[in-house]
């Protein structure tokens, strides 16, 4: 998962541009839940796009990821572009 949200950020995030910021941090968000972000300061995703069924094969991976760690996507976009995945500590949580 992180391997494809921070390559598509480092394809997509910063054209015309010579720099730009990319974070990726995890935290704990609860009891045994914790949170993934993969954000960037860059143009931000085309309008219109929806995630859940975009047709990629990075954000077709990363959902089937997701949904293997029993977890929920969710993306936002303002100054550049954010995805979080939140998803319980273990596979019997």
């Amino acid at each position: 998962m992180v391997n494809e949200l921070v390559t598509n950020s480092l394809k997509y995030a910063f054209k015309g541009r010579d720099s730009g910021c990319l974070t990726v941090s995890i935290r704990a968000a609860g009891e045994r839940r914790y949170s993934l972000t993969v954000r960037d300061d860059g143009i931000g995703l085309e309008p219109g796009l929806n995630v859940s069924s975009a047709g990629s094969l990075g954000l077709r991976l990363v959902r089937i990821l997701v949904t293997q760690l029993h977890g929920q996507l969710s993306c936002s976009n303002g100054d550049g572009s954010e995805f979080r995945v939140d998803f319980p500590e273990g596979p019997n949580s």
